[in-house]
């Protein structure tokens, strides 16, 4: 029923093919929805009200958001709600529901400071909320971000486990990523599991726990992958632009490389006590520490962004 969605909706009908379309209405009207075309008047997050929908989908347009640019200076939660958690919910409603293609259509907004014309490939620069919830997005390749998981130390060694609200969340980003993009509570805590006093806790927190299998959250984490930087204390305005770039940008190739993965490989089939037992010797022998300082000054050399 928006500009983009009603004009789409026309061509595909003239073109034979048959239309379904949601829209909350919140800045659009069913006048614009053409003769032949089916509006289902719901909210893309909501992804119950619409999934029935999306069942047998050849092909998903996503074009629904807040799109007011100027009122994310004011109300940066609403218009980020609208744009990245419509689009998290909207293609995960599609990938459950077996829909063929998914399209997402996104803003020049995501371009930001950048001079036009503005191409596909040039790096997105947002300078508003609403731009920036356009290209926080980590990335879409399932292969890299198994990679992310499979050598992500806070996952795998250091345990940096997180109990909040009732719920436990193997590593804290899988608890903050979902709530710095304020994609709400639904995207928060299908990284985790709900704590209760049944007797089958103790094995779905162990197969949770041991599961090779990415959280929601690790498509916009780097992991332990990310490229070394020098820690500076910058502005709020300087440091947001630098992560709005895609993982394939902030990652160094190095460290999901094979050398790296074939390592975590061979640690996670190590009994835990061996591993436990070695770290524990490294800790207390001051030449070991003294190494390990070498090998880490020589890695930011080598890693340095």
């Amino acid at each position: 029923a928006g500009f983009l969605g009603s004009h789409l909706a026309d061509r595909f009908s003239d073109s034979g093919w048959r239309v379904c379309g949601i829209d909350n209405l919140s800045g659009a009207t069913e006048r614009n929805v053409p003769a032949g075309a089916d509006l289902l008047a719901a909210d893309c997050c909501d992804r119950g009200s619409y999934a029935h929908l999306l069942s047998g989908a050849d092909l998903v347009y996503h074009c629904a958001s807040a799109a007011y640019d100027g009122l994310s200076i004011f109300s940066p939660s609403f218009v980020f709600k609208n744009t990245a958690q419509a689009t998290v919910d909207l293609a995960t409603a599609s990938i459950s529901a077996g829909a063929g293609r998914f399209v997402h259509c996104s803003s020049m907004a995501r371009y930001g400071a950048l001079a036009p014309p503005f191409t596909e490939d040039m790096k997105p620069d947002p300078v508003t909320p609403y731009g920036l919830a356009k290209p926080e997005q980590g990335t879409d390749d399932p292969s890299l971000v198994k990679k992310i998981y499979a050598i992500c130390n806070e996952a795998h060694r250091w345990r940096c486990h997180t109990v909040a609200n009732g719920w436990f969340f193997k590593c804290p980003q899988s608890y903050m990523i979902p709530k710095g993009m304020s994609l709400g509570p639904g995207a928060t805590y299908r990284n985790g599991i709900k704590i209760d006093d049944s007797p089958e806790f103790r094995d779905r927190l162990l197969s949770y726990l041991t599961s090779p299998e990415p959280l929601p959250a690790c498509h916009n984490c780097l992991g332990s992958a990310g490229k070394w930087f020098e820690h500076q204390q910058v502005r709020r305005e300087e440091f947001r632009p630098a992560q709005c770039h895609t993982t394939e940008d902030l990652i160094h190739p190095r460290l999901v490389g094979t050398t790296r993965l074939a390592l975590a490989r061979v640690e996670s089939l190590l009994p835990r006590t061996v591993v436990d037992t070695a770290e524990h010797v490294m800790r207390s022998s001051d030449p070991l520490i003294g190494l390990l300082r070498k090998v880490q000054a020589f890695n930011i050399s080598r890693f340095r962004g």
